[in-house]
């Protein structure tokens, strides 16, 4: 390889070196909205206060009911059907799980010209 390929290879590696794209990494601290991560891989800070995707699943349960203190109740008569509906919101992380994070193309905050900083991770999810 000539002198001028190898300053151009070289320039490429480190600029992919900085484009951050996703990481493996443990829970340190979390609360209910954000995260502290120390990467897996080594030669990278620990990230700090890192949101955490949020996921919401609507539940909906049917049940038979039926109170056999009614003195009224005709028991031929079918027990009446209840639905029960809740909305459940996760996931719920605790220090020590491993977990994906991704690096935003651009800023997080908006503000800035930063692209795939590891100042823009994300927790998208949990790895058993």
């Amino acid at each position: 390889m000539s002198g001028f390929s190898e300053v151009i290879q070289e320039y490429i590696d480190e600029k992919l070196t900085m484009t951050h794209t996703a990481i493996l990494g443990r829970i340190t601290r979390v609360n209910e909205s954000t995260a502290d991560v120390k990467p897996l891989q080594g030669g990278f800070p620990l990230l700090k206060g890192l949101p955490i995707i949020t996921h919401r699943y609507e539940y909906k349960s049917q049940y038979h009911f039926w109170d056999e203190e009614l003195e009224d109740w005709d028991y031929d008569d079918p027990a009446p059907l209840y639905t029960e509906e809740k909305v459940v919101e996760g996931p719920i992380y605790e220090v020590g799980d491993t977990v994906l994070v991704v690096f935003l193309e651009r800023a997080r905050d908006g503000k800035g010209n930063r692209k795939h900083s590891l100042e823009d991770g994300i927790i998208v999810g949990m790895i058993k």
